[in-house]
């Protein structure tokens, strides 16, 4: 009984850090980068370094305990759960790391010395491609919750 209680306690933290990021990527993508076309040249550098900071407790902290949870919910999971749907969620996990790694660093390491309206817009581009792979992950979540609440309810009958 205990065991079953730390999974689901370990699917129900998943769940929810799968559903706030997306929430806070999507105002992130909305909101932020316009921020930064309009901060002034000389100001940005330490406008952006101050967001990142937030950002690094907001994002990247959730975002790493997310990727690692639902790793450990592959091998440690509620027999209630698909295992399919975890296999495709961090699949499109793994593409988030991989366009955050390889497309958006590089970019943001640049942003952080000086302001390019430029690289800013090549950054949307790339959120954008980074936004999709996280809404089909964010539909693997889903769709996990919606096969586990069908087989609550057809145990009710």
């Amino acid at each position: 009984m205990k065991n079953s209680k730390i999974k689901a306690i370990l699917l129900l933290i998943f769940v929810i850090l799968t559903y706030y990021l997306l929430g806070i990527h999507f105002s992130y993508f909305l909101g932020q980068y316009t921020a930064w076309k309009q901060v002034g040249p000389e100001e940005f550098v330490a406008f952006y370094q101050h967001q990142s900071d937030i950002m690094y407790n907001l994002v990247f902290i959730p975002a790493v305990i997310m990727t690692v949870l639902n790793l450990v919910l592959l091998v440690f999971r509620p027999s209630y759960v698909n295992i399919g749907f975890l296999i495709l969620s961090a699949i499109f996990t793994g593409l988030m790391w991989a366009c955050s790694y390889y497309w958006q660093t590089p970019v943001l390491e640049e942003l952080s010395k000086a302001r390019s309206i430029a690289l800013i817009s090549d950054l949307e581009k790339t959120e954008t491609i980074r936004f999709a792979a996280q809404a089909v992950q964010v539909l693997c979540v889903t769709f996990m919750l919606g096969k586990i609440l069908l087989q609550l309810s057809s145990r009710k009958r």
